[in-house]
């Protein structure tokens, strides 16, 4: 809306424009792109012997690569999550890589193929949160079976249960690949 909000350098980044918003309001995001050559002069080679100087220039200026607007919100927040499978005992391992937590206990409940699993009070460790549950007889991927595939919906919670965040839907195969000496074993075979 007129008002400079940020700036971000090549090659990317990121930028907080929150304090610019007004919920509810229909308001304008404008880029203002300046290109810039890394060096201000580049050799040109017409034969071995040869070099001429001339002028560098940006052969592409603009906006050449993706630009997002996320909304994420202000606390504390997943900011990647994965599962990791336990074929032989039949376990799965929720695991949230999360942003701007507080000191303090956390939980996270999952929700996979239409069963919900609920971790006890977790305390971060880098940033990481984990916890593990039985998934017992679960429909195996395999290399023979790529459509064994389960969503997963994995939620950050409060001390007092509140919903702090939740991470987008994903998709993954229930298997788990091990080194058995010289074999690779693909869910225990």
């Amino acid at each position: 809306d007129g008002r400079e909000a940020a700036s971000v350098v090549f090659p990317g980044g990121e930028a907080d424009i929150t304090p610019f918003v007004k919920p509810g309001a229909k308001q304008s995001l404008a880029l203002h792109v300046t290109c810039h050559p890394l060096n201000p002069e580049t050799l040109d080679f017409n034969a071995p012997d040869r070099a001429a100087k001339r002028k560098s220039s940006v052969k592409f200026p603009g906006v050449t690569g993706d630009v997002y607007l996320d909304v994420l919100p202000a606390g504390a927040r997943i900011a990647d999550a994965t599962v990791r499978c336990d074929t032989a005992a039949s376990n799965i391992t929720f695991v949230a890589e999360c942003e701007n937590l507080a000191d303090g206990a956390y939980a996270l409940v999952a929700q996979v193929g239409g069963r919900e699993c609920r971790s006890g009070a977790l305390k971060a460790v880098d940033g990481t949160l984990s916890f593990t549950c039985p998934f017992p007889a679960p429909r195996l991927w395999d290399v023979h079976a790529p459509g064994n595939l389960y969503t997963c919906r994995l939620a950050l919670l409060d001390a007092s249960g509140a919903r702090l965040d939740e991470c987008l839907p994903f998709r993954f195969g229930f298997r788990d690949v091990r080194c058995a000496g010289r074999d690779l074993l693909l869910n225990g075979t």
